[in-house]
């Protein structure tokens, strides 16, 4: 699968909150032109990094080398050597590479970076990944390099900041916001899905970059790309969020039935899971809402907002209890409750406890 491809230049305004300033002393862009005739590159679509990277790079031949990365071709990646760093000394096949350590310019501020995680401050957090992280977003294809991680991270967080912005927009201004925040969303995952071939982050990078694709109206685009996906098996990084990417296509066609059955495929398999199963469980209680099946979405909303208190999904679960409770949809006792106690345990008076959770939220 070919993801568009990154624009790097458009990296240091990624930002959801305000563009970035570049860093102090930031070397230019180096032209295509000064490689381009490279012995090395000939043949290949030499694509060169914004900024130059220094890295350690580990090969399969148990060689260590320190070098500062100048770009990449289809395949691989050219470097210089730290003594030489305009210098275009190799170019070596990812496959050939074990691991990769950056050396960042702007090393990660981890004083902010657990403020920013304690006060849940989204906007402060990418600030802080994309100063550090940016400048790997060409290598992230590099085997067991050290920032998959923190740069999906970053894009699950610009993922929530975007997915906030759109559920609390109420003007033609704040949707469009939404749209661009999720448009630089996908530009970050375009880079991690790079990663596919080594990291459960890439793959579900690719699957994220469809959710962000549907997010921004591109329902079409968005199928196409999960259509050329093969199905992930359950245990796959990728499986949780997969099938909750097939539901909200089915949710977008209006297809109740199917939405359903492929929010369970993710919550069954990915119940550890803190991103794709809450999203899963509101996607099945949308559904039984339009199937008018009040129950079952009244007690998934209530097992959302006591599971995941104090964040989005909760606060998205308690607005749709509310809503439930308020205009009697489940006043009249319910036929049959087998269902309800098999799913969840409960032989609870669900009415009760619901309007109790929403009488404490209240109070606070």
């Amino acid at each position: 699968m070919r993801l568009r491809p990154l624009a790097s230049a458009v990296l240091p305004v990624l930002l959801l909150a305000a563009a970035l300033p570049a860093p102090a002393q930031q070397a230019a862009p180096p032209p295509s032109s000064i490689y381009a005739n490279h012995p090395l590159l000939k043949g290949t679509h030499f694509k060169p990094a914004r900024k130059p990277v220094k890295a350690r790079l580990w090969t399969d031949a148990d060689k260590m080398i320190d070098v500062v990365l100048l770009g990449t071709t289809e395949d691989s990646v050219a470097y210089a050597l730290r003594d030489s760093p305009g210098k275009l000394e190799d170019v070596i096949p990812l496959a050939k590479v074990r691991r990769a350590v950056f050396d960042f310019s702007e090393p990660l501020d981890s004083e902010a970076f657990v403020e920013a995680r304690r006060t849940r401050d989204d906007a402060a957090l990418c600030k802080v990944l994309l100063k550090t992280y940016a400048e790997s977003f060409p290598f992230l294809a590099l085997p067991g390099n050290n920032a998959v991680e923190n740069v999906s991270l970053l894009a699950s967080t610009m993922m929530t900041i975007a997915g906030r912005t759109r559920r609390t927009a109420r003007t033609d201004e704040a949707n469009a916001r939404a749209i661009q925040q999720y448009e630089r969303a996908c530009e970050v995952l375009v880079a991690l899905a790079e990663a596919k071939n080594w990291s459960p982050e890439g793959a579900i990078a690719v699957v994220k970059y469809c959710q962000c694709l549907l997010a921004r109206g591109k329902v079409k685009t968005a199928t196409f790309h999960l259509d050329e996906l093969d199905e992930p098996m359950p245990g796959d990084a990728a499986y949780g969020h997969y099938w909750l990417v097939r539901g909200l296509l089915a949710e977008e066609r209006g297809e109740w039935e199917e939405a359903v059955r492929d929010a369970v495929l993710s919550v069954d398999f990915e119940s550890k899971n803190g991103e794709s199963f809450p999203a899963a469980l509101l996607l099945s209680a949308r559904a039984y809402e339009e199937l008018e099946e009040w129950y079952r979405a009244r007690d998934i909303y209530y097992e959302v907002a006591m599971l995941f208190q104090n964040t989005d999904f909760g606060d998205d679960a308690l607005d749709r209890l509310r809503f439930i409770m308020d205009n009697g949809k489940t006043d009249a006792p319910e036929a049959d409750q087998t269902v309800e106690n098999a799913f969840f345990g409960l032989a609870e008076d669900m009415n009760k406890l619901s309007r109790e959770l929403l009488k404490r939220k209240e109070t606070k």
